[in-house]
Order: C-alpha cells, then structure tokens, then sequence
C-alpha cells in the first residue's frame, strides 16, 4: 500500500467557532470537533462567493484541509490566507494540511484518515499539473507574513502546518 498515506488526527481537538475552508467537504473537521463537544459550531467555507456570510473576529480556529492545492494561482492562495485572518478572533489559530508538491512534480495518492474514536477515511488526492507549486515552503512564505507558526511537520510530500494569528496593532 505504497500509495496510501496515513493521517494520524484522532488526538486532535477542535473548540470554539470552527471554519472549515475547502472545496471538497470530506467530513474531516466535523468529526474533529464533535468529539467531546456537546455544542457544534462549525461554519464552511466552499467558495469565494460565500465568503460575505462568514464574520470577522469571530472564529477561534480554521482548518485548510488539502484546499489550498486546488488554487491554481499563488496570488489566489495569498489572497484566501489574507482573507482568512479577517475571520480569526485575535488568538485564533489556523491549521492547514495539504500536498508538498514544488513544481515540475506530480501527486496521485490515497490518504487513510485516522480520526477520534478510530474512524478512518480514505480520501484520493491527485494532482497532475506539473507547473503548480503548492510545497510547504511556497506556503509557509506566504503563511507567515499573517501567522506564527506554532508548529509544522512534513512528510510523505504531505504537510502539516499549525499557525497563531499575527496580532497587528
């Protein structure tokens, strides 16, 4: 099973007003948050023309689950990055997870999702354009002109990033 990559996320929780940004709603930051939360607030976020329905300081997590790949522009994921420290309380924090892909490569796996009480889904990722750069270091460039990165791992050309919002004054 070479081309399956495991994602281990069952010790991760989520509190507070969570928004989950991507394209594809695979169920990811819902079953992050129930677990041990009574109250559910999760708001989505799957296109640009639903952005004015989303408040500003107002959610205390982002999850960026394997969206940003699906920018084809670099300008556009700066800009969606932009946007989404508007909607971040002040000590908000972003988590993002996405392919670490530079150019000139290719990405065409399976990903086992290991979340809280053992669920697992099996996600297919694929991206075959060679001239787009959606790496860990394109985004972190990009991440921490807006967070500080808390904490960050990368492996199996996948990455994990965890970032505080930058107070600005």
């Amino acid at each position: 099973m070479k081309n399956t990559i495991l994602i281990n996320l069952e010790n991760q929780n989520l509190h507070g007003n969570v928004l989950d940004v991507g394209f594809c709603n695979y169920g990811i930051t819902y079953s992050l948050f129930k677990n041990g939360n009574d109250e559910i607030s999760v708001d989505y976020l799957e296109g640009k023309n639903e952005k004015e329905k989303i408040e500003d300081d107002f959610y205390d997590s982002c999850i960026v689950f394997f969206a940003l790949s699906n920018i084809w522009l670099k300008y556009n994921r700066k800009k969606v990055l932009f946007d989404l420290v508007k909607h971040l309380k002040r000590e908000g924090v972003i988590y993002i997870w996405d392919l670490d892909k530079p150019y000139g490569r290719i990405f065409n796996k399976r990903l086992k999702v290991v979340l809280p009480g053992r669920e697992i889904k099996i996600i297919k990722l694929k991206e075959l354009n060679m001239l787009k750069d959606t790496s860990f270091e394109s985004t972190k460039k990009v991440i921490e002109k807006y967070f500080e990165i808390i904490d960050y791992t990368c492996s199996d050309n996948i990455y994990c990033i965890k970032g505080k919002k930058i107070a600005y004054k």
